[in-house]
């Protein structure tokens, strides 16, 4: 696709040219999945999951699993870890309320999730996250920190990497930790930013 020293299809901020890529990729895997579950992709989804991972000393549920069972058996203090979990749900923000009213005030909420990017980045984005969602299944277009607050959590630390994959869009991931907010300063309005 690219030619020469010239830019591929990818690396043009033309949005159409973006667009057709994006269907051009799909169009070529005719293996069954998409292309952004590479085996470079999931190899760098895996290194990111266990790099969220690293000091966590109580037991971890599935942000996912919370959404799938009402009747899920939960010990008294947990972590949560979400890896492209609000990405995929249709209600990302009722996944993470209902996270927050099941966690312990000592539970961590961890994300990796793609996220939209600001400045013409992010307006490229919006122009094609419907069609890469309706080819990959996965919504792009998430202010996953915005949803993160307003569920009730208070950011930590916020790291964004960049994942290996042909779909531009979804190149752009964070790594979110964080807390639930203390119930008297989120209801005061008092949430750190």
């Amino acid at each position: 696709m690219a030619s020469g020293n010239g830019p591929c299809w990818a690396e043009q901020s033309d949005p159409w040219s973006l667009a057709f890529f994006v269907v051009l990729c799909h169009r070529y895997d005719r293996v069954g999945h998409s292309l952004t579950l590479t085996a470079k992709f999931r190899a760098e989804l895996q290194r990111q999951r266990e790099h969220l991972l690293v000091g966590v000393v109580l037991p971890v549920v599935k942000l996912e699993d919370l959404a799938l069972e009402e009747s899920l058996e939960l010990p008294d203090s947990f972590d949560v870890l979400g890896v492209v979990s609000l990405a995929r749900s249709a209600e990302p923000a009722a996944l993470l309320r209902k996270a927050r009213a099941v966690m312990s005030s000592d539970g961590r909420l961890l994300l990796l999730e793609p996220y939209r990017r600001a400045r013409w980045s992010g307006t490229l984005t919006d122009v094609v996250a419907p069609l890469v969602a309706r080819l990959t299944g996965i919504e792009v277009n998430l202010p996953v920190a915005a949803l993160v607050r307003e569920a009730g959590f208070v950011i930590g630390t916020i790291e964004r990497v960049t994942m290996p994959t042909p779909i531009v869009p979804l190149r752009s991931f964070c790594l979110i930790v964080g807390y639930p907010a203390a119930p008297n300063r989120a209801a005061d309005g008092q949430e750190q930013r």
